[in-house]
């Protein structure tokens, strides 16, 4: 069913294509074109610790949605699915021309906020979030002090 999902606009695209007679076959060129410039993403070293560290949130939120912590309701439910889809898609535009660091967060802030809010919010030691907390302002710290040339 995913795959016909997936499938499905293409050929709906293809169709009105074929029929007009106009940009038929458009998404392998733009395919093509996308993979001709796939490179490395440039992160700047200040923005290292905060990925890393987001990146580490997000593999224990999945892992806890996994669990059976998706939720007690069927709408949170779909939301953490459908925002772990949306940044398991995104990965392949981490490697188009062009992408930086603060492209990258600012494209998985939405999931990230949402996936590692509820899991902060789950977790019911006040201690161990607050000191998650404090790690991630510290990471923000480190890049704002890089911005204004103070480290």
């Amino acid at each position: 069913m995913a795959l016909i999902g997936f499938a499905a606009p293409v050929f709906i695209y293809e169709c009105i294509a074929y029929l007009s007679n106009f940009n038929q076959w458009y998404f392998i060129k733009a395919a093509a074109a996308f993979f001709d410039h796939v490179k490395v993403p440039s992160f700047s070293e200040y923005y290292l610790p905060l990925i890393f560290f987001l990146i580490l949130l997000l593999i224990i939120s999945a892992f806890s949605i996994f669990m059976g912590n998706a939720g007690n309701t069927v709408k949170k439910q779909k939301a953490k699915s459908i925002l772990l889809w949306y940044a398991l898609l995104n990965v392949v535009g981490l490697f188009s021309g062009g992408a930086n660091s603060s492209q990258i967060i600012l494209v998985f802030s939405i999931p990230l906020s949402y996936l590692i809010g509820d899991l902060l919010f789950g977790i019911r030691q006040t201690k161990f979030t607050n000191t998650i907390l404090t790690l991630l302002m510290l990471c923000l710290m480190i890049i704002f002090l890089a911005e204004y040339d103070l480290i």
